[in-house]
């Protein structure tokens, strides 16, 4: 892959306008919530399942090579296509791996199981993406296959996963 097709890729939610106004959209209402207190709890109870599920139609979109559909109200509702909102599971059980590991076992440890996650994460997502099965994304001689066939590339996602953890880390420190 060359760098030119890289940074077209990484620029992609910035470059396509169905991707970068429900990103804008979704952020001022994370904020808002952020914001509210104990309302702000429940509008995140509302907005978490729209980002998610965005999240994944983004991902089968650029999959199959299509545009994304642009989210609408059912994408607030936490019923019907419940693949969609299967990455909740899988990101909550590696917060609490990752916060469980800090508390017993130190920052080290818990780097460790950031790098593992950041590894496997994005082939899973993938995997979910494409064949929408939730148990076929946990089966890791399918993501181990679509790692096999995509070679270097899907380590892009790994490589920007990571770096994003260590920025928001350091974000507390920053100015």
């Amino acid at each position: 892959m060359s760098p030119a097709n890289i940074i077209r890729a990484i620029a992609y939610p910035v470059t396509a306008p169905a991707v970068l106004v429900p990103l804008i959209v979704f952020w001022l209402l994370v904020s808002f919530a952020s914001w509210g207190g104990v309302l702000g709890l429940f509008l995140m109870f509302l907005i978490l399942p729209a980002i998610f599920r965005f999240q994944m139609i983004v991902l089968e979109a650029r999959a199959r090579g299509a545009e994304p559909a642009t989210p609408d109200h059912e994408f607030f509702n936490w019923f019907g296509h419940a693949w969609t909102l299967f990455p909740v599971v899988v990101s909550l059980a590696v917060t609490w791996a990752v916060v469980a590991t800090l508390g017993r076992f130190g920052m080290a440890w818990a780097i460790v199981v950031v790098m593992l996650a950041s590894a496997l994460l994005p082939a899973s997502f993938s995997v979910l993406a494409i064949t929408r099965s939730p148990l076929q994304s946990l089966n890791p001689v399918a993501i181990f296959r679509l790692l096999e066939r995509t070679g270097s590339t899907l380590w892009i996602a790994t490589a920007f996963l990571i770096v994003s953890y260590f920025l928001s880390y350091l974000a507390e420190d920053l100015p």
